[in-house]
């Protein structure tokens, strides 16, 4: 537990489990996907807590959960494969509470895991700056605190504890037979809404391709199959999808290009 002037910071364990939820379900109605999204992210906490201890920190104003920060060695997460040192990742970190903000809470948090990265040997603190478009953008937030735009990731920044500066190898695609003629959503367990975003995307994909098999892969139980694939998350008739599918009208356009595709063999 770190006690910094009114705010309590706690290790989540699986007694306390809920609070991150709780954290992060503000203003989210819990249909059916994100109950079994959030039944989904408690397997993986409780596995992945066997293997390293908490990765998920929580903050506390008047008792009540207010933020949290969830991380992880790099080498559990398949997304990472081919980095040039050893990574602690930030995989996000949310502060919704208006009561809340402004306070410091979010960069007590970073700090506490650039601490920790320190302590054990880490090479870097990478974090997954992916924007929610929710209060100040995620990418501004961490260039505040001194982390820097990583050149070979998507979305990631860095904050370097040695002289090196984090690269990643390139990935590469390598087609197939068995992903034609259908779709492929790659997700992860690690936070509650990726499930129901795949849903989501497979309703998406269902509109434009009613009859076309879809399938959802949690990434992290089939890491060959997601490397094979480049480290895309969408598939279509084996060709990558790069546009969000909440960017409807090129989502469409570029699903039903890829589902035209004729393959020789």
């Amino acid at each position: 537990m770190f006690i910094h002037t009114d705010i309590v910071v706690r290790d989540l364990d699986l007694e306390s489990f809920n609070d991150v939820l709780y954290v992060c379900s503000i203003g989210k109605a819990m249909r059916s996907d994100y109950i079994k999204g959030a039944e989904s992210k408690r397997e993986w906490f409780e596995e992945i807590t066997k293997i390293c201890g908490s990765v998920c920190k929580v903050a506390y104003l008047d008792d009540k959960p207010v933020a949290q920060i969830t991380f992880y060695p790099y080498h559990l997460d398949p997304l990472y494969r081919g980095l040039n040192g050893k990574a602690l990742v930030i995989h996000c970190i949310y502060c919704p509470f208006k009561n809340a903000q402004r306070k410091g809470i979010s960069k007590l948090l970073v700090n506490l895991i650039v601490n920790e990265a320190k302590k054990q040997g880490y090479e870097f603190v990478i974090a997954n700056a992916f924007d929610t478009g929710e209060f100040l953008p995620m990418p501004k937030f961490y260039e505040k605190i001194g982390f820097k735009k990583m050149r070979d990731l998507d979305d990631h920044y860095y904050l370097s504890i040695s002289s090196k500066e984090p690269r990643m190898e390139a990935s590469s695609y390598k087609e197939d037979s068995s992903a034609r003629n259908k779709a492929i959503i790659f997700y992860s367990r690690v936070c509650h809404v990726f499930y129901p975003f795949s849903i989501a995307i497979r309703n998406g994909i269902k509109k434009i391709l009613p009859n076309y098999e879809i399938e959802l892969i949690d990434y992290w139980e089939h890491p060959e199959l997601f490397l094979r694939k480049g480290k895309n998350w969408l598939i279509v008739n084996d060709v990558p999808i790069k546009t969000w599918f909440q960017d409807k009208e090129d989502f469409e356009k570029e699903v039903l290009e890829a589902s035209k595709r004729k393959w020789l063999s």
